[in-house]
Formats: C-alpha cells, sequence, structure tokens
C-alpha cells in the first residue's frame, strides 16, 4: 500500500499486523491518497490493505 499526502509518500508493504500512523500537517486544502498496487509474487496470506478509524483534526 502506498499512502500519500500532497504527493509525498508513505509506504508500507508485507504481512504487518495493525499500526497507528499519525501525520501533522498545515490547516487548507490537501490531497490525501491511498493505493493498492499487487506485486508479481504469490501471496500466502490474503492480498489486501486494510484502513480504520481515519480522523482529521
Amino acid at each position: 500500500m502506498i499512502f500519500s499526502i500532497d504527493g509525498k509518500s508513505y509506504k508500507d508493504s508485507g504481512l504487518t499486523d495493525w499500526t497507528k500512523a499519525e501525520y501533522n500537517i498545515n490547516e487548507g486544502e490537501h490531497i490525501f491518497e491511498w493505493k493498492y498496487i499487487k506485486d508479481s509474487s504469490s501471496a500466502k496470506y490474503r492480498d489486501s490493505v486494510w484502513i480504520d478509524n481515519i480522523s482529521i483534526k
């Protein structure tokens, strides 16, 4: 999965447990983007990304 804010990317891949991520941003308009890109390997586990509890304050 690739998550980006205003074009700056933050990547995570492989089998991972739930994690908490926080990003500081300035006031104003921003573009948040989530992308899932399947690689060519065969996956032993589920090929998926789960996102939960998004909060913007």
